[in-house]
């Protein structure tokens, strides 16, 4: 049996960072370019180790030029995080659209489990709320900077209160 608990807590902190981001969305929008920047170093990083040390046999040359560049890019993103966020947009957009696209298709499937009445309907919404997002950002692009940090903030808060009415339906499911 699942334990539903997980999912409240993820809810209840997913919640409170959207409501974060919606209050302050020029820092969410530039936190999100951090983040990626970060991830990126730290790939570098890594690929940059495997090719000095030999570890990735005949592909070195290339898990080492690999590396330097995620390195570069990441290192860029760290200190120029307001221009990145054209490119983070982009990045973004399609997220949420390939994002919205499986909780809608998700959805969908989810009708018919158990055979029980289930939350399918917030599931279904929360997509459409995704491939719009994406829409708006791929509409709004590159002046929607600010638009970042307000579309991730209800996007959080959304699946925030999708993940809390997810708990309580796996509380409620049946003894398999």
């Amino acid at each position: 049996m699942m334990n539903w608990k997980w999912f409240c807590i993820e809810g209840i902190v997913l919640l409170i960072l959207g409501m974060f981001a919606i209050l302050q969305p020029s820092i969410a929008a530039e936190a999100i370019a951090m983040m990626i920047g970060w991830l990126l170093v730290f790939s570098g990083l890594f690929a940059l180790i495997g090719g000095i040390s030999h570890q990735s046999g005949p592909r070195s040359p290339v898990a080492f030029g690999g590396g330097l560049i995620t390195l570069i890019f990441g290192f860029l993103l760290l200190i120029l995080p307001a221009p990145a966020l054209v490119t983070v947009t982009i990045i973004l957009a399609i997220f949420f659209l390939i994002a919205g696209l499986a909780e809608l298709f998700s959805a969908l499937l989810l009708r018919t489990a158990y055979g029980v009445p289930n939350h399918c309907g917030l599931a279904f919404f929360h997509g459409i709320l995704c491939v719009l997002f994406g829409l708006a950002l791929i509409v709004l692009w590159p002046s929607s900077f600010v638009v970042i940090g307000i579309i991730v903030g209800m996007n959080l808060c959304i699946t925030g209160a999708y993940l809390i009415s997810l708990s309580w339906y796996v509380r409620t499911l049946p003894p398999r």
